[in-house]
């Protein structure tokens, strides 16, 4: 089969329709579910998409996926016919088939040609096609369909879910939930071959037999009689798959893949070179140049003459991200944690890309990457030395620090009151919050790098009210606003001058009665204004010295990055929005909102979990099960909008203009280098508005006095007509 032209057309970078921004997909996984082969490719298909390799050149794989014209990224099923026709089947929307000119064709239940869109597998012969789903199979010949179904053709009404279909000249093979079952297609009648044991894998061997697998046992099948083979040196095996082709056939088990000797009737193990981790094996199959794939949850393993080969996935190796973040030196950082255990590639450890490719760290990666679990659930870097730190989830739980420099992880699970840590926020000072979700935890304070003092219910009632924290983040002055799970409260707590000394401490709790969105927390960020903004399952709020109400109209928000113009960027069940707006006027910001979601960007339709920026100001976008995302954008336009001067404004002090001028003193503040029509909007750190002047003009002495203006800091907002903006901050002392 000949994809030259195909793989041309289905590669590339997806740019959004409506919004601006360069888009670009980082979709793939590991876990491999199906494989076919021809003369020329090897094709496979995981949760994130349909991967086109070419084993001669060695050359890159290229990934097919929705944004090239695919129904679903999730894939169940990939066979080829003898059109050149590749037949993809997906977990919820039908077959989408590639056709051999890079064109696409369409089957599911909305045309009227599938029983159920869930389909399990795919087997072709000639110009036959059968599909099997999760309520019965069709049979594609000569441009029209056939459906059958279960309780109407092979009269098990409660059986519905089609395992596995294979196919010769004459017959197909359907294994479900409740056996097995072949159709003559010459004599029209449907014969039970197997009554309870339920095939796990079906194969035909191109010449003579159908070959079947249970979960103890393998058979043989001639069109006739159903003969038990000899499952001899693999009894330890849960058989998962077979593969067949003529006098060659491997059986694919729990403990690796095994090869029948025909001159001896046992099998023969081959997993010299294999690793543990790609031995328990489903699906295998064999190629025509008698290569043998095997595909598991850790990626492609190929045996050729003997010699193991590996393929892993270009893309991150598990498609559910829980968290994200861009460290100092502009590498990603993934989380895939998920408490319940659910999420297409969820809980398969920590995701990192360096710019050129990803790895994957999980608890079987050699020292000194290896992870003490795979769910990986929180990260924050360090400000101060650039150190990533890394909170787990349950056993194993730990919360790891990653040095830069050195590349050695430090564990810190023996000064931890609880191995569930939910969130992490480090300050500016260093100082490591984290969050201990469990009962009869709270709140961790890592201060100095080497010390923690922890905040509970039990010995802090007047801190906190709840024992289950949720997320932690900034608060003003120093402190760390809380968050809980499933409660109506959000906690402040501030360490005063000694983070250590309990003694100074300030502590507040807030109910939603108090003008927030109530439901579990789940991230807390403050902006360059000084307001606080509160993630929950309720939706959006904030905090600028009240509560208010942002949005109840996004559903779940999970995440919440802000960047330099201060612009909200919010990880909802909803999509992705921006929220562009400052000051206090709260009620203005529905009518800011933007959105993206799969109508006018390639983000699939799944919870956005996770957004963090880089310093480049690309956005990397985590997704519950539809992989990372990276919208590339112009960041807020620097310029030399930073010469600001004199900054601090000291009232009366002599000063200097840069540009050469002659000594005076201070009367006011003034801004150089903005764009001819810029405008310049002065807040305080609590978003109140005080000045709204031209970048021409000056911040004068008398504009202070008459807007009462006291000695501070205070939050400048350039903006020019272009679109291009710029936030910085100026003191005042008077």
């Amino acid at each position: 089969m000949k994809y030259f032209l195909v793989v041309a057309a289905v590669t590339g970078i997806a740019v959004s329709a409506s919004l601006g921004g360069e888009w670009e997909s980082h979709l793939h996984s590991d876990w491999v579910s199906s494989i076919c082969t021809d003369d020329s490719y090897v094709y496979w298909g995981s949760t994130g998409g349909v991967v086109i390799y070419d084993p001669l050149t060695g050359a890159d794989s290229k990934i097919v996926k929705t944004v090239d014209g695919l129904t679903n990224n999730r894939i169940t099923a990939v066979a080829l016919d003898s059109g050149d026709r590749l037949w993809i089947g997906t977990q919820d929307d039908g077959v989408s088939v590639l056709m051999s000119d890079g064109s696409w064709e369409f089957h599911g239940t909305q045309y009227l040609d599938l029983p159920k869109d869930e389909v399990t597998s795919i087997a072709t012969w000639g110009d036959r096609t059968i599909v099997g789903t999760g309520g019965g199979v069709s049979l594609f010949e000569g441009g029209e369909a056939r459906t059958f179904f279960i309780g109407d053709d092979w009269n098990h009404p409660d059986c519905n879910s089609v395992l596995d279909v294979a196919l010769d000249d004459d017959e197909m093979l359907i294994g479900t939930e409740c056996g097995l079952f072949a159709y003559s297609f010459t004599r029209r009648v449907w014969t039970t071959l197997m009554d309870g044991p339920v095939p796990q894998g079906l194969d035909y061997d191109g010449t003579a037999l159908f070959w079947i697998v249970t979960d103890d046992s393998i058979y043989t099948y001639d069109g006739t009689d159903l003969d038990l083979v000899s499952k001899q040196f693999i009894v330890a095996d849960l058989l998962r798959d077979v593969a067949a082709s003529d006098s060659i056939v491997w059986v694919a088990g729990t403990n690796g893949p095994a090869k029948y000797d025909f001159t001896n009737s046992w099998w023969v193990r081959n997993v010299d070179g294999l690793p543990q981790n790609r031995r328990d094996t489903r699906p295998i199959f064999l190629g025509n140049d008698g290569t043998l794939w095997l595909g598991t949850v850790s990626g492609i393993a190929a045996l050729t003459e003997g010699v193991w080969v590996f393929h892993t996935a270009r893309g991150p190796a598990g498609n559910y991200t829980d968290a994200i973040e861009v460290d100092s030196e502009g590498t990603v950082w993934g989380m895939t944690g998920n408490r319940f255990g659910v999420g297409e590639g969820a809980n398969r450890g920590v995701l990192r890309f360096d710019g050129f490719s990803w790895e994957q760290l999980n608890r079987n990666t050699p020292p000194p990457n290896n992870m003490p679990s795979d769910w990986a659930y929180c990260v924050d870097t360090n400000p101060v030395d650039g150190s990533v730190w890394i909170g787990f989830w349950g056993n194993g739980g730990d919360l790891l620090r990653y040095d830069m420099d050195t590349g050695e992880w430090t564990s810190h699970v023996d000064m931890l009151d609880s191995k569930v840590i939910a969130d992490i926020y480090i300050d500016g000072n260093g100082t490591v919050a984290f969050a201990e979700y469990f009962f009869g935890a709270g709140l961790g304070l890592l201060c100095g790098g080497t010390d923690i003092v922890h905040y509970n219910l039990t010995e802090d009632p007047g801190c906190l009210t709840h024992e289950v924290v949720t997320a932690v983040g900034p608060g003003p002055g120093g402190s760390y606003f809380l968050g809980d799970y499933d409660q109506e409260k959000i906690h402040m707590i501030d360490p005063g001058a000694d983070c250590l000394d309990k003694s100074d401490d300030d502590c507040m709790v807030w109910t939603s009665d108090d003008g927030f969105k109530a439901g579990t927390a789940y991230d807390i960020e403050m902006d360059p204004y000084g307001v606080v903004w509160l993630a929950t399952s309720g939706g959006l709020s904030c905090y600028d010295g009240e509560w208010h109400i942002v949005s109840s109209m996004l559903g779940v928000v999970w995440d919440i990055e802000i960047d330099r113009a201060g612009s909200k960027w919010i990880a909802s069940e909803l999509g992705l929005y921006t929220l562009k707006g400052f000051g206090t006027s709260w009620s203005d910001f529905e009518d800011d909102l933007e959105h993206y979601d799969s109508s006018n960007s390639p983000l699939p339709d799944a919870d956005i979990k996770a957004v963090a920026r880089g310093a480049d100001g690309a956005l990397w976008i985590g997704t519950a099960g539809g992989g990372i995302h990276t919208l590339y954008r112009d960041e807020v336009r620097e310029q030399a909008w930073v010469d600001v001067y004199p900054n601090p404004y000291v009232e009366g002090a002599p000063v200097y203009d840069p540009d050469g001028g002659a000594a005076g003193h201070v009367d006011d503040v003034r801004f150089k280098g903005f764009l001819p029509g810029s405008r310049v909007r002065i807040y305080t750190l609590t978003g109140e508005l005080v000045a709204d002047i031209e970048a021409a003009s000056a911040w004068t002495k008398d504009m202070m006095e008459e807007n009462e203006t006291t000695s501070g800091i205070y939050i400048y907002h350039a903006y020019a007509e272009d679109g291009s903006e710029f936030v910085g901050r100026v003191a005042i002392i008077r």
